[in-house]
């Protein structure tokens, strides 16, 4: 992928939509797997690979939405601890959705659909 900062107006909408999607479903993983690494310590060196497999995402999502600086370092401390997990997920989204209904889609509960986000990618 492009740099952030190469990326046209477009191409950063869809990779907004596209990240929002990914990035919803496997924080609830995620939560999950807290409790099943406690339970089962093998399981432990695969909950530490998808923290950071979902660290490295969430800052790529968290750049493109606008969150930089002191802010993305502060946030990426707050992803290890579980509540605040949540509350910079759920302001990152937010913002992912107003720059996506800005760019006219209808952000619905898990993103953008995928025939809507087609559609988007298809005009101009």
């Amino acid at each position: 992928m492009k740099s952030d900062a190469l990326l046209s107006h477009k191409d950063r909408i869809v990779a907004i939509a596209r990240l929002q999607k990914l990035l919803t479903l496997p924080l609830a993983g995620l939560v999950v797997s807290y409790f099943i690494a406690a339970l089962i310590p093998p399981l432990i060196v695969a909950s530490i690979v998808g923290v950071v497999v979902f660290l490295a995402k969430m800052i790529q999502f968290m750049r493109l939405v606008g969150i930089a600086g002191v802010w993305l370092a502060a946030c990426c401390v707050f992803l290890f601890l579980p509540l605040l997990q949540l509350v910079v997920l759920v302001v990152a989204n937010y913002r992912a959705s107003e720059i996506l209904r800005a760019a006219g889609l209808r952000v619905g509960a898990f993103g953008v659909s995928d025939d809507e986000l087609t559609r988007f990618e298809l005009e101009t």
